[in-house]
């Protein structure tokens, strides 16, 4: 099972990292902030990180640094923002990282998920052609009656009824 830390200042966007990514089948860890970051990333060796691009105290970059600085080998990382990507563009081009931009749907944050890890995404199931068609009258019973014909109409114009209080 593949492992993804998110990291978030916000307690309740780490929740929904979690909750979408381990439906997923993807094992979750949280960090709010730098120092719990880099522990966090020592501890589970992640195969991804989603890192907001807005942290206080040194913000995602000063994250992402430190992070760069103890990984063996490169992991794939998703920056989280706001901010249009041209705001992140030099830093995707000098590390060659994702970028997410806020709010997102579960099916985005999911697609990015898997191209950075490399995993082939499943196409969409191709659409079910409308049915237009009425369905065919059920078969007939053999030797059943006919149903009874409606009564013809009455001839001529309608007839008013006149009641018995009405000729009062």
């Amino acid at each position: 099972m593949k492992k993804i830390l998110a990291i978030d200042d916000d307690p309740s966007i780490l929740l929904l990292y979690a909750e979408i990514l381990k439906k997923e089948g993807y094992d979750v860890f949280c960090a709010e902030d730098g120092i719990c970051a880099l522990q966090r990333y020592r501890d589970a060796k992640p195969d991804l990180v989603l890192l907001d691009f807005e942290m206080p105290a040194g913000g995602g970059m000063g994250v992402f640094e430190a992070l760069r600085g103890s990984m063996a080998q490169p992991v794939p990382v998703i920056f989280v923002t706001a901010h249009p990507q041209e705001d992140v563009g030099v830093t995707l081009k000098l590390y060659k990282v994702g970028y997410l931009r806020k709010p997102f749907t579960r099916a985005v944050l999911v697609e990015k998920v898997r191209q950075m890890l490399g995993e082939t995404v499943p196409p969409a199931p191709p659409a079910a052609p409308p049915t237009t068609t009425v369905p065919p009258p059920p078969p007939a019973v053999p030797n059943a009656p006919a149903p009874p014909k409606p009564p013809p109409p009455p001839a001529g114009p309608p007839q008013m009824k006149i009641w018995e209080d009405d000729k009062k």
